[in-house]
C-alpha cells in the first residue's frame, strides 16, 4: 500500500464524485537548484491551469510519482516535482475507495513545466503516462471531471470561460509559456478540447 499512497499522505480535499486530493508534498524530494522554488506574486498569482502527460508510464499510484520527481531533479536541475497535481494511470483508491489524485506542489510554490510566465501564472496537472500511445483510463478522466472545477473555484476562475484559465502544453504559448508538440499526448489534448467545450455549452442559457 506503501507504493500507491505513502503513510504520510494527507487529506487536502475532498472533491465531486468519490474523489479525493491527497497532500504528498513533503514525502517528495527538493533539489538544490539554482532556481527559484517559490512563485513570484505567492498563490494569488496562479491564474492558469495546464495539461501535461509524463511521458514514461512508470509505477503505479505514489511510486510513480515519486521517479518523475527524482528524474527532474537529478537529470533536469529542477528545485521540486515538475507538476502540482499527479493523476495515476492506474486506478488508486484509499480505503474507503475513493479514486486518489496527488497533490505535489502548493500554490505558492513556482512549478518547471510550461515556461516563461506560464510558469509564474500557472499550475500544471500530470496525466500518468504517454497519451498519444495509451487512451486516457476510466481514473484519468473520473479524476480531471473533479479536480477541474475544484480548480475553477479555488482560484475564482468562472466555468464559462475555461478557454482562457485551462490549457496544455501544446497551446502553451497563448499563455506566455513554451509550445510542446503534442503535450499531454494526442488523447490527453482532446480530452481537455472537449472539456473546454462543454464547460462553455453547459453555461450558455438555454434557448427560450
Amino acid at each position: 500500500m506503501a507504493d500507491l499512497i505513502p503513510s504520510g499522505a494527507k487529506l487536502h480535499a475532498r472533491l465531486s464524485g468519490g474523489v479525493h486530493l491527497l497532500d504528498v508534498v513533503d514525502e517528495l524530494p527538493r533539489g538544490r537548484a539554482r532556481w527559484s522554488g517559490r512563485r513570484p506574486g505567492g498563490a494569488d498569482a496562479v491564474r492558469h491551469l495546464f495539461a501535461h502527460h509524463s511521458g514514461a508510464l512508470g509505477r503505479p499510484g505514489f511510486a510513480g510519482l515519486l521517479a518523475s520527481a527524482n528524474y527532474v531533479i537529478r537529470h533536469r536541475d529542477f528545485p521540486t516535482a515538475a507538476y502540482a497535481y499527479w493523476v495515476p494511470h492506474h486506478d488508486v483508491h484509499d480505503h474507503d475507495g475513493n479514486r486518489i489524485v496527488f497533490l505535489c506542489l502548493r500554490p505558492e510554490d513556482r512549478g518547471w513545466h510550461t515556461g516563461r510566465r506560464a510558469n509564474d501564472t500557472g499550475e500544471a496537472v500530470a496525466l500518468q503516462g504517454n497519451t498519444s500511445l495509451l487512451p486516457l483510463t476510466a481514473h484519468h478522466e473520473e479524476c480531471l471531471e473533479a479536480l477541474f472545477p475544484w480548480w475553477a473555484e479555488q482560484h475564482d476562475q468562472p466555468m464559462e470561460e475555461a478557454a482562457a484559465w485551462l490549457g496544455w502544453h501544446a497551446i502553451g504559448d497563448r499563455f506566455g509559456g513554451r509550445r510542446k508538440k503534442q503535450c499531454p499526448g494526442s488523447a490527453g489534448e482532446a480530452y481537455v478540447a472537449d472539456y473546454v467545450r462543454r464547460a462553455t455549452l453547459e453555461a450558455l442559457p438555454e434557448a427560450a
